[in-house]
């Protein structure tokens, strides 16, 4: 491989990824205290390991009126967040890599199904994006980050799946791996300090999600009680 691939791939992602890594730690530390401050003020039962499951579920998923409303844009949406998960970790190549970087790897998604994910994940997300420029209720439900974010998500799947399946000369390929590798390592310093940390925080924010919001064993009591019964007269009078 050309020596700057190797250092983008080599050093810089090792880098990046520690840093990501320490980015992650922080979050969710900062999370984990926040559930811990709302689980102790709702003072109401601890939620169980099967309502974290499906709050966390429900929260990936899109709302059961927006699926009845617009089942192809939530099935293009669900496509969208399970490609830019799952290409990056399982995809065949990039197994490889984390080996070769990091020291240790796991079990890879089969290639074609690999290579399925990747080009549905690159139409899902110019759907999702020509949806935000079109539709005025999307755009008003969006932060204008969600924009550019998912237009830097698709560099690396598009870069990526050019240099493997297509026959590019020796210079392009090494442009377009370039482009690849530093946008990966990019977005991966990104993740903690944007909204791409969500896929940490969701799971994390269900353990205080079910009590935080349940009504607190005082509800429903009085707020204010006069102490002297004349006072509550001259109230009424006023």
């Amino acid at each position: 491989m050309n020596p700057t691939l190797d250092f983008l791939s080599g050093p810089v992602f090792r880098i990046c990824f520690s840093l990501m890594l320490l980015g992650l730690v922080r979050v969710s530390f900062l999370s984990m205290n926040g559930t811990a401050v709302a689980l102790r003020r709702s003072r109401n039962r601890t939620p169980t390991p099967a309502e974290i499951v499906r709050e966390t579920a429900h929260r990936y998923l899109p709302e059961r009126g927006v699926i009845r409303r617009r089942p192809v844009l939530s099935a293009v949406a669900v496509i969208w967040h399970v490609g830019i998960v799952l290409v990056p970790l399982f995809h065949s190549a990039h197994v490889l890599r984390w080996k070769l970087s990091v020291g240790f790897s796991w079990p890879a998604l089969p290639q074609d199904f690999a290579h399925g994910l990747t080009i549905a994940t690159i139409a899902a997300g110019l759907l999702l994006i020509l949806s935000r420029l079109f539709s005025r209720a999307l755009r008003a439900l969006r932060t204008p980050s969600g924009f550019p974010c998912a237009l830097i998500l698709l560099i690396p799947f598009a870069t990526g799946f050019t240099a493997s399946n297509f026959a590019l000369s020796a210079s392009a390929y090494q442009w377009i791996m370039g482009i690849h590798l530093v946008s990966a390592n990019l977005i991966m310093l990104a993740i903690p300090f944007t909204r791409l940390s969500h896929c940490v925080l969701v799971p994390l924010g269900q353990l205080a999600h079910p009590p935080a919001w349940a009504p607190i064993r005082e509800a429903g009591k009085p707020v204010f009680v006069p102490v002297n019964p004349s006072h509550a007269e001259a109230a009424d009078e006023q």
